[in-house]
């Protein structure tokens, strides 16, 4: 099961209940407007799946509701948030059941659409594999073609909300190996980096230093955890 949860709005509550849902489902150009922002589309977000991941229509209109979403860069959600969405359906079928919840990291200086809703600046996707243990991916949420992976402790000091707040011992500090991105036909993969190089804002280039973005990537523990408590 990929990131499906029972709807906690869902059933009984009466009338009040009704006009929650009545208002939660509610297209987000209802609340945000069209194009307040360049380049930003809903995101699946809490411990729901995205669109994809429904089995039918009706569901996959309900993973739009007001609840269920954050403004997210188009080109992310295109390449690098699609490629890794497309490698947690896979590690989903080669295990049967994992555990999925994405969420937004805000910025002190996150901005915000039509002055209502804020745009988070980075987007996680925390994933437990029963029997394995658990990571998550980070993402800026920008056209930055890269991907950190982190500890379910690591997140949680970054973005300050537990995913898996029954986790405990070495699946909460240590991070599995979450399998890369899957690229569509004639796309480039996003390159996974070090968690603080994702932080700095740095822009991934052919001309970067790569001696020191290697240095990141063999290093990243204290220094990661310093920079994310930081933000």
């Amino acid at each position: 099961m990929v990131g499906r949860a029972a709807d906690s709005h869902s059933g009984g509550g009466g009338p009040q209940a009704a006009a929650r849902q009545r208002l939660l489902r509610r297209r987000p150009a209802a609340c945000c407007g069209p194009g307040q922002v360049a380049g930003l589309r809903p995101l699946g977000l809490r411990p729901r799946s995205a669109s994809g991941d429904f089995a039918d229509k009706a569901s996959q209109a309900e993973s739009f509701s007001l609840a269920n979403i954050v403004p997210q860069h188009s080109v992310s959600n295109r390449r690098t948030w699609s490629h890794l969405e497309t490698s947690t359906r896979r590690l989903a079928r080669e295990h049967g059941s994992i555990q999925v919840v994405t969420g937004p990291a805000f910025t002190e200086d996150s901005p915000t659409l039509n002055g209502r809703v804020r745009v988070p600046g980075y987007l996680w996707k925390a994933i437990y594999v029963p029997g394995v243990g658990a990571a998550a991916y980070v993402v800026r949420n920008d056209a930055t073609p890269a991907y950190s992976v982190v500890s379910i402790a690591e997140l949680v000091h970054f973005a300050r909300v537990d995913p898996f707040p029954a986790l405990a011992g070495a699946a909460r500090t240590a991070p599995i190996d979450l399998p890369p991105p899957t690229p569509h036909p004639g796309e480039k993969p996003a390159r996974r980096v070090a968690f603080p190089w994702l932080l700095s804002g740095d822009a991934v280039s052919a001309k970067r230093d790569a001696q020191s973005l290697a240095h990141l990537v063999r290093h990243p523990g204290t220094f990661a955890m310093a920079l994310a408590f930081a933000r």
